[in-house]
């Protein structure tokens, strides 16, 4: 959409995200270029980048919906702060994260392979993904996902105290 408009107006695709960003800092000018980029446009950017990914990795799918990874994590933060524009694609990501990041685990991949593949942040993982991904990708049981980590040979002692770590987190907010 964003090149077609540019075409239809002879500018640059460069200048069009310009006037856009000059919208969203406040210019009365291209205030109403904004407002239709995040009603109309972003929507969809957003939607392609959902669907990108479950076919491509997260930077690939960057490219294709023509997205940053900044403008990514500033809407996927802002439904997780409550915005309700955002809040589903918030939800829609977070649940791919831990897809992504219970698939490398489970092929054996390193739990900083697995992050980094994932996306997922250390606050994420520690706080809110542990207790799901047991639940979700291994029967609700603890013994199944360090039965998984132990049959990957090359842990860091680093890589073994996060994973202690997130576990006794879960540990104590269950008890909770």
């Amino acid at each position: 959409p964003i090149l077609e408009i540019a075409e239809s107006a002879d500018v640059t695709v460069n200048a069009i995200h310009s006037y856009i960003s000059l919208g969203e800092r406040g210019s009365e000018l291209y205030r109403p270029l904004y407002e239709y980029y995040e009603a109309e446009i972003l929507p969809l950017k957003l939607e392609s980048f959902l669907e990108a990914i479950h076919k491509k990795t997260i930077r690939k799918s960057y490219e294709i919906a023509d997205l940053t990874e900044n403008e990514v994590e500033k809407y996927y933060l802002a439904g997780k702060n409550g915005d309700e524009k955002y809040r589903q694609f918030y939800e829609d990501f977070f649940e791919i994260k831990k897809a992504i990041y219970a698939y490398h685990i489970q092929k054996g991949k390193s739990h900083k392979i697995a992050m980094r593949e994932s996306a997922l942040s250390k606050e994420e993982y520690s706080h809110r993904y542990l207790g799901s991904v047991v639940e979700r990708y291994f029967n609700n049981s603890y013994l199944d996902l360090v039965s998984a980590f132990a049959k990957k040979e090359n842990f860091s002692i680093e890589e073994l105290e996060e994973m202690r770590k997130a576990i006794d987190e879960a540990i104590a907010s269950e008890r909770s």
